[in-house]
């Protein structure tokens, strides 16, 4: 191909794209993203591989445990989640809870931690 032919066809494109796309004659015709190289990088959210070397962002999840040097992986059970929840008994649940609904005292974090773990 000649580089008259290949600009011809770019005419032709371009007239077909304005002919489908109504524009006043002042915009200029976004034939492509209106982001272009790192201005589309800068929306993006940042992930491993978009960033350098070392970043490790992680998934928000806390160790239950340690790697061995032979490649397993050993539970620690002090480290596991256990969720706390209240007796439920005869207790009708509600989807909303108003601003005006008076606190209530519940037992903290550390007292919680100082009875230790429930025998099953």
């Amino acid at each position: 191909m000649t580089a008259l032919s290949l600009q011809a066809m770019w005419v032709a494109a371009v007239g077909a794209a304005r002919a489908a796309v109504p524009c006043l004659p002042t915009q200029p015709l976004r034939l492509f993203s209106k982001y272009y190289g790192n201005a589309l990088r800068k929306r993006l959210p940042l992930s491993p591989k978009r960033a350098r070397k070392g970043y490790y962002k992680g998934n928000g999840c806390r160790s239950e445990g340690r790697h061995t040097s032979k490649g397993g992986f050993v539970v620690d059970k002090n480290r596991l989640l256990e969720l706390v929840v209240p007796d439920l008994q005869g207790f009708k649940l509600k989807p909303y809870v108003s601003r005006a609904t008076e606190k209530s005292s519940f037992p903290v974090a550390r007292a919680l931690f100082a009875e230790g773990p429930k025998q099953p």
